[in-house]
């Protein structure tokens, strides 16, 4: 538990040398593809390439027979689960495992997604690519002989084809580096696409792709540097993302109004990272980035760096900003974060900062919140939007207290299922960036929620509430996150409670 302002600070400026590392959790769906890899990269003629991964999905099937993230979200279930399922089998079918140890696994695993299988066309929980990933990995079960109820499926296979056609009619690679692993062949630039740390994409996943058709003595490095930093055998779905660690944490350091001296070499990397188009991740292969580029932009400003804002317009459209080129549906994340950044700017364009306001008009919920594409919450969108919002239009954001105040639970967390951490941090953040509470109602919440953030500070049991490929948490941008809102509800609190 964290009793003081002192303590919080203590744990600032222990986090801020750990930034651009990016921890993450670990993910089944990417750590089953490296299982699928064989030699030439490994230690001889047929073998696994990483025995390590299969020993780690042994180990961590759900007992409902899935893999995949701790809370139940269908489609990153299936996916983590078929691609277990389909590295365990092939693995036990070339006799590199034992069928003493897989064949019950595998049976569960194909049971469980035999009882979802008509669930899923109507999930309205989505991960990214799910409808490339799950038909590939499909035909692969089918090659070898899983047995999957076919025809509940069919759906998936068109729609693969449809999207796969739309992507072919683009010449540039762009953001499908990150997804290389949805093509049969790979696309004209794929491999030239290689990060200098070898990878692709920075997805474990796409590399482990290239790395089946072109062994790369570099794509197998960044793989076991990967599996090393991740540990115990598996590999996180997002690595490395050292602009966004930087970013996000610097970005919520500074709301609070804390100036450490560590954080200045990261505030350092982030502007020999900005360029005239934006920042870009740490791979080659990838365009810029609206939404790091919103978050850099914002940094930057707020570190005195006299910089345009030009870059952030390259993400306009019509109807708002898009986070990345051919993308099909907007976020409100990232129309939020440009937001903040265009009020940031030093020539704000009034123009500019009304299409991302009039998106984020037009997408808000009955009541009263945001829902997004890169996190399950709703508290994390409706946070992202109350902050853009604030002092420009509070009477969009009111709703959004009443709905804060209205979901606490009894222990005084907050939390679209069970209570926890990261969302109590988003919605104490809700209350702090919306005119200042003087109803008891929402003192009270205030109170309790900074009592509940302070005993459970030092939490290391985070849900996998972001969305990629497979749901994952960003341990630094989430401990940076709780950190700075306990220092801002202190301030706002000195005394919350033991």
């Amino acid at each position: 538990m964290i009793v003081d302002e002192h303590g919080v600070l203590e744990r600032m400026c222990a986090l801020l040398p750990d930034l651009g590392n990016s921890r993450v959790s670990p993910s089944a769906y990417d750590t089953a593809c490296l299982a699928m890899l064989r030699s030439p990269h490994g230690p001889g003629p047929g073998t696994p390439t990483f025995p390590q991964c299969a020993r780690w999905l042994l180990a961590r099937q759900h007992d409902d027979g899935s893999w995949g993230g701790t809370l139940p979200w269908p489609r990153e279930r299936a996916v983590g689960t078929l691609a277990a399922v389909v590295a365990l089998a092939g693995l036990t079918q070339e006799g590199h495992l034992p069928p003493e140890r897989t064949a019950e696994a595998i049976a569960r695993g194909t049971t469980y997604l035999g009882g979802i299988a008509a669930a899923l066309r109507d999930a309205s929980e989505d991960i990214v690519a799910f409808e490339l990933i799950f038909p590939s990995l499909l035909e692969k079960a089918t090659a070898l002989g899983l047995p999957l109820p076919p025809a509940e499926f069919d759906w998936l296979h068109d729609l693969r084809r449809r999207k796969l056609r739309l992507l072919q009619q683009h010449r540039a690679l762009g953001h499908a580096v990150h997804d290389l692993e949805i093509f049969d062949e790979l696309p004209p630039g794929a491999v030239g696409a290689q990060s200098p740390d070898g990878g692709f994409g920075c997805s474990p996943a796409a590399t482990a792709r290239v790395l089946h058709d072109h062994p790369n003595p570099a794509a197998l490095a960044y793989l076991r540097r990967t599996i090393d930093f991740c540990g115990h055998g598996a590999v996180p779905t997002i690595y490395p993302f050292g602009i966004y660690d930087r970013a996000w944490v610097i970005a919520c350091l500074q709301k609070a109004g804390v100036d450490l001296p560590g954080m200045k070499p990261h505030i350092t990397a982030l502007a020999e990272a900005w360029g005239p188009d934006g920042v870009a991740s740490e791979s080659h292969g990838l365009p810029p980035d609206g939404d790091d580029t919103a978050m850099v932009f914002t940094v930057l400003r707020a570190a005195g760096h006299d910089i345009p804002a030009d870059p952030l317009h390259h993400f306009r459209t019509p109807h708002g900003y898009t986070t990345y080129p051919m993308e099909m549906t907007a976020s409100a994340s990232c129309n939020a974060h440009i937001l903040t950044a265009l009020r940031a700017a030093a020539r704000p364009d009034p123009d500019a900062t009304q299409c991302a306001h009039d998106f984020l008009r037009r997408t808000r919920r009955a009541d009263g919140t945001w829902a997004d594409k890169w996190h399950i919450s709703p508290y994390y969108t409706t946070a992202c939007a109350v902050e853009s919002l604030h002092g420009l239009d509070d009477d969009l954001c009111r709703p959004a207290l009443t709905w804060v105040l209205r979901t606490q639970h009894p222990d005084g967390s907050w939390g679209s299922s069970a209570g926890n951490t990261e969302e109590t941090a988003y919605a104490l953040t809700i209350l702090l960036s919306t005119e200042h509470p003087s109803g008891a109602a929402a003192s009270r919440a205030l109170a309790r929620g900074t009592t509940y953030l302070a005993r459970h500070a030092d939490d290391e049991d985070h849900p996998e509430l972001w969305i990629g490929k497979s749901l994952y948490t960003p341990l630094n941008v989430v401990r940076g996150l709780i950190l700075s809102t306990l220092w801002r509800c202190m301030q706002a609190q000195p005394h919350p409670g033991a």
